[in-house]
C-alpha cells in the first residue's frame, strides 16, 4: 500500500510457540525480524538456545552454515554394555593396544583391549579424567578429585580370549587388577566446591586438565564462575592456564601441531580455540569462537577429539549425537547418531586409528559405542604424560602413598 521502503522499514516479530526447535526456520523467513518469546524464556536453557538460534548467520562460521551442504550421517552401535552411570574421558594407547576410561561416580577406571573381557579398577576417589603416562605397560596417570594419581593397569593373565566373550546385552564379572596408586600432585582449589573433570595430554607430554564446579546448576551463588584450566609439566609443577574461570570444563584437545588447545564451559553451548603455549608457565591467548551448538540440539558440548585432518569430534550431550566440525569455518559435515540422549565423549581408537569410540551416561546410556570411520577420517595416535622419575620419587616421598585397590 505504502511502497517497498516504508514496507522494508516495518519491523515484523513473530509470536506464538516460540521454541529452540523452530527459531532457525523463523529468523530464516525474510520478513521475519524477531521473536515475541514467551513460556520459553522461563527456562534459561531454552532462551538462550533461542538467542543463539536468532542470529542469521551464527558468529561460529565464516559462511553461513545453513548454506552448507548437509552433513553426512552415521550411526554408532553399542560394543560393551558397562552399564556406567557417567562414563567418560575414553582414551586409545597404541602402546598398549587398548582402550582406557572412567565412570566418574563409582570411581572406576576401565581398560579393554578390543578382544578379551574388559576389566576395571576400583578407586577410592571420584575421578574426572584419565590420560596415558610415559612408562610400562598399562602406565595412566588419572584426575581423581583427591589428588592427581599415577598407577599401572596389569591385564589379567586369568582372562583368554578363548573363554570370554562379549555382548551388547551381557558382561562377564571384572575383578580388580593393578599397582597401587601413588600421588603427583594435590588437586588444585582445595577451597572450592569443584573437582577434576575433562583432560588430556598435550602434544609435548603435559597433562592438561579442567575443573568442574560441583554445584554448577545451583544459580548465581553456588552456580558461580569458580573453575580453572591447569597443566601438570614432567617436573610436576602445576600453572593455571587462564586468567579467567568458569563452569564446567570440556572439549579439552589439540591438533597434531600442538599450537591450539579446544575448549568449552559447557552450559555456555560454545566451543573455542585458543593459541596454546608452548613454553612453561604461559598462558592461553587470542580466544576465538569455533563453534556454537544449535538450538535444535538439547544439551550442551561434553568432550572431543581431534582427527588427523584437524577437524573436530565434540560428543552432544543431551541430543543423542557426535559431530565432526570444521574449525575454520564452524561447518559440521558429519553427525554421529546415537540410540541414547548422552554422549559424554570420544576418541580414536583401534590398529588403524579409524574407529571411534563413545562413552555415554545415565538414566538410558552408560554403554561404549563405537563405529568405523569412512571418507578416510582417521584419528592420531594419544600423547603420553611424562614425569621425571627422580621428581615422581621425591614427591612421594614427601608425601602419603594411596593404597586403592
Amino acid at each position: 500500500m505504502y511502497g517497498y521502503d516504508v514496507a522494508h522499514r516495518v519491523r515484523i516479530q513473530y509470536g506464538g510457540s516460540v521454541t529452540p526447535d523452530s527459531i532457525q526456520t523463523l529468523m530464516m523467513m525474510p520478513d521475519v525480524d524477531g521473536a515475541l518469546v514467551g513460556g520459553a524464556s522461563l527456562s534459561a536453557d531454552s532462551f538462550s538456545r533461542i538467542v543463539d538460534g536468532g542470529l542469521t548467520s551464527l558468529p561460529s562460521s565464516n559462511t553461513n552454515p545453513l548454506l552448507s551442504p548437509p552433513p553426512k550421517e552415521l550411526m554408532a552401535r553399542e560394543c560393551i554394555a558397562t552399564k556406567n552411570v557417567l562414563g567418560e574421558s575414553p582414551v586409545w594407547s597404541t602402546r598398549d593396544k587398548a582402550l582406557y576410561w572412567i565412570s566418574a561416580p563409582e570411581q572406576e577406571c576401565w581398560v579393554w583391549n578390543l578382544k578379551d573381557v574388559p576389566y576395571r579398577r576400583l578407586f577410592q576417589t571420584q575421578l574426572g579424567c584419565v590420560v596415558l603416562k610415559e612408562g610400562p605397560k598399562g602406565s595412566i596417570a588419572l584426575g581423581g578429585e583427591s589428588a592427581l594419581l599415577s598407577t599401572i593397569m596389569e591385564t589379567p593373565s586369568s582372562i583368554s580370549s578363548k573363554s570370554a566373550s562379549i555382548s551388547s546385552t551381557f558382561l562377564f564379572p571384572m575383578p580388580d587388577y593393578g599397582s597401587k596408586a601413588t600421588i603427583l600432585a594435590a588437586r588444585p582449589e582445595q577451597m572450592e566446591n569443584t573437582r577434576p573433570n575433562d583432560g588430556r595430554v598435550d602434544r609435548q607430554g603435559r597433562f592438561v586438565f579442567g575443573m568442574y564446579n560441583n554445584y554448577h546448576r545451583e544459580g548465581v551463588s553456588a552456580g558461580e564462575n569458580n573453575a580453572g584450566i591447569y597443566r601438570l609439566n614432567s617436573k610436576l609443577e602445576m600453572v593455571q592456564l587462564l586468567d579467567y574461570k568458569y563452569r564446567v570444563s570440556n572439549c579439552i584437545c589439540f591438533p597434531a601441531d600442538g599450537k591450539t588447545m579446544y575448549f568449552c564451559d559447557t552450559p555456555t553451548r560454545k566451543v573455542y580455540a585458543f593459541d596454546y603455549p608452548q613454553e612453561d608457565g604461559g598462558r592461553l591467548t587470542n580466544r576465538r569462537l569455533v563453534w556454537t551448538m544449535p538450538p535444535n540440539f538439547p544439551g550442551g558440548p561434553d568432550g572431543a577429539q581431534v582427527d588427523s585432518a584437524g577437524f573436530l569430534f565434540v560428543a552432544c550431550s543431551g541430543a543423542g549425537k557426535v559431530v565432526r566440525i570444521n574449525p575454520k569455518t564452524g561447518h559440521v559435515d558429519l553427525i554421529i547418531h546415537l540410540p541414547v540422549k548422552c554422549p559424554t565423549s570420544c576418541t580414536f581408537g583401534g590398529s588403524n586409528l579409524d574407529e571411534l569410540f563413545i562413552t555415554t551416561r545415565g538414566p538410558d546410556g552408560g554403554g561404549l559405542y563405537r563405529v568405523k570411520m569412512p571418507f578416510g577420517i582417521r584419528g592420531l595416535p594419544e600423547p603420553e604424560f611424562k614425569v621425571d622419575p627422580s621428581m615422581e620419587v621425591e614427591k612421594n616421598r614427601n608425601s602419603d602413598m594411596i593404597s586403592l585397590i
